[in-house]
């Protein structure tokens, strides 16, 4: 069991780093540490029981996890951040499509896009409003080449595999989720902290990267511990969004 369990808990490090660096952190750092220790244990126990068959488990852990994050980004944000208010919201958007997900029935794939199609338009205005008038088109433009360019290779990839129903539900989430890590991108070069900036764009970078190893799974050919692994990394982006709303309320 732990030796299959190595390779779905590799990816868990990167949330362990993220965690140690909030010790080290600005003013409001150090409160995070609970909320960032449940999130640890739920995203723990979720993999656990996905990779030992524990389904009843899993099931009640996997929405929990994210929901957690909500937690981690604290008090209602006020001022110049009132717009990062967004991501719980998403954040509460993304645990339900967890939970659609979590069903085998047909129906629950397109539920679940549809609440993460709402996630991430979440986080777009998160991150666009944010900016405000200091929103780069340039930048948004330079970054959109290589992720549009991302996209559709993926979509092309998958494309055999996916249902006539589900044909453009997919190219749809594909074009959202695409503008959303686009914005958050674009957050590097506003007037942002550059730790703000730089977890957000991550965030969304590992998330974007969670979906499309979801997308290949679902339609073109599944990994040994795909689903695990891409959890981690979706974990680990959502954590990266919450904590940048986090830390714009503290800074």
């Amino acid at each position: 069991m732990l030796e299959n369990l190595a390779p779905v808990m590799a990816p868990f490090a990167a949330v362990a780093a993220v965690m140690g660096l909030v010790q080290v952190l600005p003013p409001g750092g150090q409160g995070a540490w609970l909320p960032l220790a449940a999130f640890a244990g739920l995203f723990v126990v979720a993999l656990v029981a996905l990779e030992t068959g524990k389904r009843a488990v899993f099931w009640l852990a996997k929405p929990a996890v994210t929901a957690s994050l909500i937690w981690v980004v604290g008090r209602p944000l006020a001022g110049d951040m009132a717009p990062m208010l967004a991501v719980p919201v998403g954040l509460l958007c993304a645990a339900a499509g967890d939970l659609a997900l979590v069903s085998e029935r047909p129906i629950a794939l397109p539920i679940g896009i549809a609440w993460f199609l709402i996630a991430h338009f979440q986080y777009t205005v998160a991150f666009v409003t944010a900016a405000g008038p200091d929103f780069s088109v340039p930048v948004a433009v330079a970054a959109a080449v290589p992720f549009a360019g991302a996209t559709i290779f993926l979509v092309r990839k998958i494309w055999p595999g996916v249902s006539a129903k589900l044909r453009a539900p997919v190219v749809l989430y594909g074009a959202v989720i695409t503008v959303m890590v686009v914005s958050a991108q674009v957050l590097l070069a506003g007037p942002w902290p550059a730790l703000v900036s730089l977890t957000a764009a991550a965030g969304a970078l590992l998330f974007y990267i969670s979906d499309a190893m979801l997308a290949l799974g679902q339609f073109h050919r599944r990994l040994p511990h795909g689903q695990a692994v891409g959890l981690a990394f979706y974990w680990t982006g959502q954590l990266g969004i919450a904590l940048a709303a986090r830390w714009a309320k503290d800074l």
